[in-house]
C-alpha cells in the first residue's frame, strides 16, 4: 500500500519534470527516487543517533556516579588512615 503510494508520487513528480520524450520521464523518476532514498537514509541515520544519545548520557551518568563513589571511599580511607596514624603516634610517644 505504501509502496504503491510512493510509486504514484514518484511518477507524478516525474511527469511534472518530463521533457519531450518518455526517456526524460524515466530519468526524472530515477532522480526523484534517488533524492527520496537519500532523504530516507538521512532520516534513518538521525533515528539511530537519537537512540544512541540516551545510551551515551546514561553511560556518562554512571561514570560520574562511580567517580563520586570512588572519591567518597578514598576520603573515608584517608580519615581512617589518619586516625590510625595518630593513635599509633600517641601510643608510641612516652609520657614523662
Amino acid at each position: 500500500m505504501v509502496r504503491d503510494e510512493i510509486g504514484k508520487w514518484i511518477v507524478d513528480i516525474a511527469r511534472k519534470k518530463k521533457g519531450d520524450n518518455g526517456m526524460d520521464e524515466v530519468v526524472a523518476a530515477i532522480e526523484t527516487l534517488g533524492e527520496r532514498f537519500l532523504i530516507m537514509e538521512k532520516m534513518m541515520d538521525m533515528a539511530r543517533e537519537v537512540e544512541y544519545m540516551p545510551m551515551q548520557m546514561e553511560l556518562k551518568k554512571t561514570k560520574l556516579i562511580l567517580e563520586s563513589h570512588q572519591r567518597i571511599v578514598e576520603a573515608f580511607a584517608n580519615v581512617i588512615s589518619d586516625r590510625k596514624t595518630k593513635k599509633t603516634k600517641q601510643m608510641s610517644t612516652p609520657h614523662y
